[in-house]
Protein backbone atom coordinates (compact mmCIF):
# COMPACT_ATOMS: atom_id res chain seq x y z
CA UNK A 1 0.00 0.00 0.00
CA UNK A 2 1.58 3.16 -1.09
CA UNK A 3 1.49 5.93 1.61
CA UNK A 4 -1.02 7.72 -0.53
CA UNK A 5 -3.44 5.38 -0.03
CA UNK A 6 -3.03 5.25 3.54
CA UNK A 7 -3.44 8.64 3.88
CA UNK A 8 -6.93 7.90 1.96
CA UNK A 9 -7.54 5.27 3.99
CA UNK A 10 -7.09 7.37 7.16
CA UNK A 11 -9.18 9.95 5.70
CA UNK A 12 -12.18 7.44 4.64
CA UNK A 13 -11.58 6.03 8.61
CA UNK A 14 -12.01 9.59 10.01
CA UNK A 15 -14.98 9.83 8.19
CA UNK A 16 -16.80 6.43 8.87
CA UNK A 17 -16.15 7.22 12.73
CA UNK A 18 -17.44 11.37 12.77
CA UNK A 19 -20.42 9.79 11.46
CA UNK A 20 -20.83 6.99 13.95
CA UNK A 21 -22.45 7.73 17.38
CA UNK A 22 -19.75 8.17 20.56
CA UNK A 23 -20.85 4.53 21.69
CA UNK A 24 -20.50 2.67 18.28
CA UNK A 25 -17.17 4.55 17.91
CA UNK A 26 -15.79 2.80 21.24
CA UNK A 27 -17.00 -0.18 20.04
CA UNK A 28 -15.72 -0.32 16.70
CA UNK A 29 -11.84 0.98 18.18
CA UNK A 30 -12.40 -2.06 20.85
CA UNK A 31 -13.11 -4.36 18.27
CA UNK A 32 -10.51 -3.27 15.79
CA UNK A 33 -8.11 -3.61 18.80
CA UNK A 34 -8.65 -7.12 18.71
CA UNK A 35 -11.78 -7.72 21.73
CA UNK A 36 -14.12 -9.93 20.74
CA UNK A 37 -17.46 -9.44 20.48
CA UNK A 38 -18.06 -10.06 23.71
CA UNK A 39 -15.47 -8.51 25.50
CA UNK A 40 -16.91 -5.49 23.61
CA UNK A 41 -20.35 -5.35 25.14
CA UNK A 42 -19.23 -6.89 28.55
CA UNK A 43 -17.06 -3.43 28.55
CA UNK A 44 -20.30 -0.85 27.23
CA UNK A 45 -22.60 -2.82 29.58
CA UNK A 46 -24.57 -3.90 26.44
CA UNK A 47 -25.43 -7.12 25.06
CA UNK A 48 -23.37 -8.98 22.44
CA UNK A 49 -26.22 -8.82 20.05
CA UNK A 50 -26.09 -5.15 20.11
CA UNK A 51 -22.36 -5.29 19.34
CA UNK A 52 -23.34 -6.98 16.54
CA UNK A 53 -25.67 -4.58 15.29
CA UNK A 54 -23.47 -1.75 15.32
CA UNK A 55 -20.40 -3.50 13.47
CA UNK A 56 -22.82 -4.12 10.88
CA UNK A 57 -23.54 -0.66 10.83
CA UNK A 58 -20.31 0.48 11.01
CA UNK A 59 -19.38 -1.98 7.72
CA UNK A 60 -22.17 -0.08 6.18
CA UNK A 61 -20.92 3.40 6.94
CA UNK A 62 -17.89 2.08 5.99
CA UNK A 63 -19.03 1.31 2.25
CA UNK A 64 -20.66 4.41 2.06
CA UNK A 65 -18.07 6.53 2.39
CA UNK A 66 -15.19 4.72 0.84
CA UNK A 67 -16.92 3.27 -2.59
Amino acid sequence: MTETEKCDLKFDMDLVFAALPETHRRAALLFMRGYTQQEVADALGVHRNTICNWMKQFRRFYREFCD
